[in-house]
């Protein structure tokens, strides 16, 4: 109603989301200072934070709170590759094997890599 105070249940929904990761310095399970949404190379969320306790960088992946109404970016401009799809070149062909081998299997070795 008009003219009343709020309540703590309305000052609740709007505080802003506590989140725990764990901090290797301290080695426990701390609640992150000024939480900052970010996404992996891979498109992954997660959220990056300090400890409250030492004050060293704490990451913690999945999606949180803090990425409602964010949209994760293209895959193709975080890992820094061009937009455009690339044709691979001609003539040189993309083959290559690693073969790992014991001592005692060096001749097989040599004769695979030979074919």
């Amino acid at each position: 109603m008009l003219g009343e105070d709020p309540t703590d249940d309305d000052l609740l929904d709007d505080a802003p989301e506590e989140v725990e990761a764990y901090c290797v310095h301290c080695r426990q399970v701390v609640e992150m200072e000024r939480p900052t949404p970010i996404w992996t190379r891979r498109g992954a969320p997660g959220t990056r934070g300090e400890c409250a306790v030492c004050g060293t960088t704490i990451f913690r992946m999945g999606r949180t709170e803090a990425h409602r109404g964010l949209r994760s970016p293209e895959i193709r401009t975080m890992v820094g590759e061009e937009t455009t799809a690339r044709r691979p070149r001609a003539g040189i062909p993309r083959l290559a094997a690693f073969i790992n081998y014991a001592a005692i299997d060096a001749e097989l070795a040599r004769r695979v890599a030979d074919d």
